[in-house]
C-alpha cells in the first residue's frame, strides 16, 4: 500500500515588480509583501523542507515607552520570504492596540525582520529513476512579538505562530 501525504504551504505568488501602494499600515512600502498569496500543494514524491532562520535580529523595545506598568504589546506579521532566503515584505496581521505608540512597536519589528535571512523553503521531488532535486520556492510566514517591562526592564519574544 502506497501513502501520498499531500500538505498545502502558504507561498508568495506574485511577481517581484508588484508595486504595493504606501499606506499607514505599510509606511515601508518596499517592504509589504505581495498582495496575493497562493498555495503549493505537493505531488506525490514531493517532499516540503521549510525554511530556517539563519540570522535573527530581535526588536527593541522603544526606550521612550519604557515605564513602570507598561502593558504588554502584541505585534503579529506576515513575512515574505523569497527564492534565496531573504525577507521581500513585513506586514502586521493582527494588532491588539492601534495608535501612535502601537506604530512604534510595529516599526521596531519592521527594522528588526527586514534584517532576517532565512535557508530558503525547498520542494524536493523524488523521481522513479531516484534522481532528487530541490526547487527554493518563495513563502509566506507568521511571526509574533511579544513587548514587556517586568521590573523597569523591556523585553521582546518573538515565536513563529
Amino acid at each position: 500500500m502506497v501513502i501520498c501525504p499531500c500538505l498545502l504551504v502558504a507561498g508568495c505568488s506574485t511577481p517581484r515588480s508588484a508595486k504595493v501602494p504606501l499606506t499607514a499600515q505599510t509606511h515601508f512600502g518596499k517592504l509589504a509583501p505581495p498582495a496575493s498569496v497562493g498555495r503549493y500543494q505537493l505531488q506525490p514524491g514531493q517532499v516540503a523542507i521549510p525554511p530556517a532562520l539563519r540570522h535573527r535580529v530581535l526588536p527593541v523595545y522603544p526606550p521612550s515607552l519604557v515605564h513602570a506598568g507598561a502593558e504588554p504589546v502584541t505585534v503579529i506579521v506576515r513575512v515574505a520570504i523569497d527564492r534565496e532566503g531573504n525577507v521581500t515584505g513585513i506586514q502586521p496581521v493582527i494588532m491588539d492596540k492601534s495608535g501612535v505608540d502601537h506604530a512604534r512597536f510595529v516599526a521596531a519589528v519592521r527594522n528588526a525582520v527586514s534584517q532576517w535571512r532565512f535557508y530558503p523553503y525547498r520542494v524536493q521531488t523524488h523521481e522513479p529513476d531516484g534522481v532528487v532535486s530541490q526547487a527554493p520556492m518563495p513563502v509566506t510566514l507568521r511571526y509574533a512579538f511579544e513587548f514587556t517591562v517586568d521590573h523597569g526592564k523591556p523585553a521582546v519574544q518573538s515565536r513563529r505562530k
